[in-house]
């Protein structure tokens, strides 16, 4: 499963891998002659810490334990966005549809033209080449064509063309070798893929350290095959020496590149087999960044839920009508002045006696057209909507269980960002009251809980009766509260 809930912290993750992965190569890799596959390590790790925040494969919990409190609601504000029927007015302007830019647009914006300048440079630099190829003189071989540039000192590859001056020279045969090599390991393929991770993360200061620790293991592979197939290593760091010149191309894999790194290379011995081992060691490190990032987090239960709910109801509305607008056109939005939600449920009350004493009261709610409530049963029972409510306690006793059937199920909220026992069936609650006294007598109560989708609190009140042994329940009315209790 992939999900991206956070850019910052997405970055913030990325960049922890990223620079994991770096002081891993520069610290345990760097020096050591696994120079094939320090190349596909660094190719591919900037990658890997681009994907490894993304997936989720486990869930973390973190909640933070509150003492319920209560909550007022103001009944204008209720009301303002929150009816049986919800009903939007003047929402849109018949005259001009205007355009907020707010400075995470502008913010975007900027970043996408530099993206766009990267990619632009890149292309250019493309097309540089292409125009090299096109206007000069060139040569099928074995393994790669040969362009002829008289002008150029020292030889550069690119893809499958090698690019020389054509004279034949004592040195020439190391040079051309060492770019052949470069031709054959396609390390243009590498060249160009961190070329475009650069243009899209070019914030970013450790993927330049990628993309240059890259390009000097391709020099290392190159330098290591010549030496070996040649024999003069002497000879060749030489050769390194009195071409160090500046590369004629940004993308070529050119012969005077990294000079001082890769003379300590060309004289270093190859490393021994019995450090293998450090290879093996990239193993944990991934696992231990797949289980640092790639959990599925919760956050903290927010200080205000009501305040928020209502916050959130009200761009949820915002939302509904944008769907009017999408779904009708352009056109349709000058016709249409009004658009209405309407969430419909019933709550049926029964009372069965299971003794003397005691009784058992069942409510039961039919939820339609899409409309669900929070069960008392999630985690946090502050977020748990129901509640029973007595005016007069002296002649019954509620008990404190409550049962509900059928069970409701836990999903993420991403409105509450927290774990939520949904109820989106019909759903009866039971709980058993016990009489206190016999008198006869009559005990109004309330059944309260919050309606959603659109966050609307809902009182539904009861009578309960007791006459000549004979206990009774009644529904009364169903009205929006204007007091919620947490």
């Amino acid at each position: 499963m992939i999900g991206i809930e956070s850019p910052i912290q997405y970055l913030f993750e990325v960049s922890c891998c990223l620079l994991t992965f770096y002081i891993f190569y520069h610290w345990v890799l760097r020096k050591e002659t696994f120079f094939q596959f320090n190349r596909f390590y660094l190719l591919f790790t900037p990658f890997i810490s681009l994907l490894i925040p993304s997936f989720q494969t486990g869930q973390i919990e973190i909640v933070q334990q509150q003492a319920p409190q209560n909550f007022e609601f103001i009944p204008q504000a209720i009301q303002e966005f929150q009816q049986n029927e919800v009903v939007f007015y003047d929402k849109i302007n018949t005259t001009s549809l205007s355009v907020d830019w707010t400075w995470g647009d502008m913010i975007f914006g900027f970043y996408v033209f530099v993206v766009l300048l990267f990619l632009g440079k890149l292309l250019q630099n493309i097309w540089a080449v292409r125009q090299l190829i096109q206007s000069n003189s060139i040569e099928k071989k074995n393994n790669y064509t040969q362009v002829i540039l008289p002008n150029i000192k020292t030889p550069f590859s690119f893809f499958n063309y090698l690019f020389w001056n054509g004279k034949k020279e004592m040195e020439t045969e190391l040079m051309l070798a060492h770019e052949q090599v470069h031709i054959r390991e396609r390390h243009s393929i590498d060249v160009i893929v961190m070329e475009i991770l650069v243009a899209f993360f070019w914030f970013h200061p450790l993927v330049y350290l990628f993309r240059r620790a890259s390009k000097m293991t391709h020099e290392y592979l190159a330098d290591q095959n010549v030496t070996q197939e040649f024999g003069k290593r002497k000879e060749y760091a030489s050769l390194l020496l009195t071409n160090a010149t500046q590369p004629f191309l940004t993308l070529a894999s050119t012969f005077n590149s990294f000079i001082k790194s890769r003379l300590v290379m060309i004289y270093k011995e190859k490393t021994s087999s019995n450090k293998l081992w450090k290879l093996v060691t990239i193993l944990p490190l991934f696992s231990f960044l797949i289980l640092l990032f790639s959990c599925d987090r919760v956050n903290s239960i927010p200080k205000d839920p009501v305040g928020k709910m209502v916050n959130q109801a009200e761009i949820a509305n915002q939302k509904i009508l944008k769907k009017q607008v999408v779904k009708t056109g352009l056109g349709d939005i000058f016709k249409t002045d009004l658009y209405s939600v309407k969430e419909s449920f019933d709550v049926n009350f029964q009372i069965d006696q299971l003794n003397k004493e005691e009784y058992n009261l069942s409510v039961t709610i039919e939820l339609n057209d899409g409309a669900y409530i929070i069960s008392p049963f999630s985690k946090d029972t502050t977020y748990g909507h129901f509640y029973f409510t007595l005016r007069d306690n002296k002649h019954l006793i509620f008990d404190n269980q409550l049962l509900e059937t059928p069970n409701s199920v836990e999903e993420f909220d991403p409105i509450l960002e927290a774990p939520v026992k949904f109820v989106r069936v019909n759903t009866t609650y039971q709980k058993k009251i016990k009489l206190a006294k016999q008198d006869d007598f009559k005990v109004t109560g309330l059944v309260e809980f919050l309606l959603e989708p659109i966050c609307i609190p809902y009182d539904v009140e009861f009578v309960i009766s007791y006459r000549d042994g004979k206990m009774e329940v009644k529904k009364m009315k169903t009205v929006i509260s204007s007091e919620y209790k947490m």
